[in-house]
């Protein structure tokens, strides 16, 4: 009896050591709205919840603007017949009146009239309160990979009866 007593602690010793932090409920629900605003194609929402100041730095350390990332953002999004998205996240630290949020995201935006475009990224977004709101002020990637997949071509089938 007692050895599974010793046993079941160890386990659950085990589970809670590699649980990882839990996240606050603020902030899955902020990532939730989030992804609802992608998932909806409503990229005028999206683009509210980041600042003015804006970075993103990609994993190999190239940096770009507000301005840019939401080129990028438009463009995927162009022609965009359905968006699903996935995200997880891995853990909230505050570091002073910012908060950094490590994430591991998909995305799959099926478009008209071809293909789907395939997005898979891990990093960590800070977020800071401006005028009251949080925004997110700086996006860093660990990694980032999309893949463009084009429709298969239907095969006509042969007449015959």
């Amino acid at each position: 009896m007692l050895r599974k007593v010793i046993v079941l602690s160890a386990v659950a010793l085990f589970v809670v050591a590699n649980a990882g932090p839990a996240v606050p409920k603020e902030w899955k629900q902020r990532y939730n709205s989030l992804m609802g605003t992608i998932n909806k194609k409503d990229v005028a929402s999206f683009k509210k919840s980041f600042d003015e100041s804006f970075v993103t730095i990609d994993d190999k350390g190239k940096q770009s603007s507000r301005d840019e990332f939401f080129q990028m953002v438009d463009g995927l999004m162009a022609n965009a017949k359905s968006v699903k998205t996935k995200e997880k996240l891995l853990s909230v630290k505050t570091q002073g009146d910012t908060v950094d949020v490590s994430f591991d995201f998909s995305m799959t935006v099926k478009h008209t009239p071809s293909g789907s475009t395939k997005v898979h990224e891990v990093g960590v977004d800070t977020w800071k309160k401006v005028g009251g709101v949080w925004k997110i002020i700086k996006t860093v990637d660990k990694t980032m990979t999309t893949t463009e997949s084009k429709p298969k071509a239907k095969i006509a089938k042969k007449g015959g009866g």
